[in-house]
């Protein structure tokens, strides 16, 4: 697939007007304010040459696709059994565990944001970590996905499933992406912490509705936001699972 020459020229034009006028962009962060070591100005004209740069490079150096075959070698089965056995199975107890703990946190710890530990879980520790994580170990969110763990105990998957309609595609992830980071970068008090603890729980109603559905692994493919944009990463990474329940393996690409 080879990109029009209209893409560079609009995303050239839309950024700079935005570079235009650096001193009115807003900061975003836990604390929701600025503190940079050096002046506000010089800091935003520095992120917004990086972003330029990046849109450039990735408009021009890559528009054609690559790595069509990648060759894949298995790990040892006794090493894959044990790491897509017991070492997932603790993996989900602990990301439902940690779920919990940060909604807990959220809806009955202190509503000053320093001192709870909800928004620097969401926003640090979980969604900027989610991204080295997938990028050097494969898809995990997806293998210990809470919503996903709650949903096999609770029973869902044994609800009967509908097919979801073409049109549905990767839209419930891609509407999701652009409500949180709208959340994230422009909401003034994302870091509230009862609001993150009241998001949280509609997240989850929506995630659990999808896969009652749809079905667990289809709404992982199609609607969970963080098990898709992990997947997503994770074609760049040197950690695959191959083929399906039970004879799947895991196993490393070679470039």
């Amino acid at each position: 697939m080879r990109y029009s020459g209209r893409l560079p020229l609009a995303v050239l034009a839309s950024l700079s007007v935005g570079l235009s006028a650096p001193s009115s962009a807003l900061a975003h962060g836990v604390q929701g304010r600025p503190n940079t070591p050096i002046p506000v100005s010089d800091f935003f004209w520095a992120a917004g040459a990086v972003v330029t740069v990046s849109f450039v490079l990735l408009v021009w150096g890559w528009s054609r696709p690559r790595f069509r075959i990648v060759s894949w070698w298995a790990l040892p089965d006794r090493l894959s059994r044990s790491i897509l056995g017991p070492l997932r199975t603790a993996g989900r107890v602990i990301a439902l565990g940690a779920l919990v703990f940060v909604l807990g946190a959220a809806a009955l710890g202190s509503s000053r944001i320093g001192a709870n530990i909800a928004p620097i879980s969401v926003f640090v520790l979980f969604w900027i970590g989610l991204v080295p994580v997938s990028l050097l170990l494969g898809n995990v969110w997806r293998e210990v996905n809470p919503w996903a763990t709650l949903a096999r105990a609770i029973g869902l998957e044994r609800l009967p499933k509908r097919v979801p309609p073409a049109w549905l595609g990767l839209w419930p992830a891609v509407l999701a992406l652009v409500g949180f980071g709208w959340f994230e970068l422009v909401y003034p008090t994302q870091s509230s912490p009862r609001l993150i603890a009241v998001l949280i729980l509609l997240y989850s109603a929506i995630t659990l509705a999808g896969m009652a559905r749809y079905g667990v692994e289809r709404w992982l493919d199609q609607g969970e936001l963080f098990s898709v944009l992990s997947g997503l990463l994770a074609h760049l990474s040197p950690v695959e699972v191959r083929g399906s329940a039970p004879t799947r393996r895991l196993g490393l690409r070679r470039r």
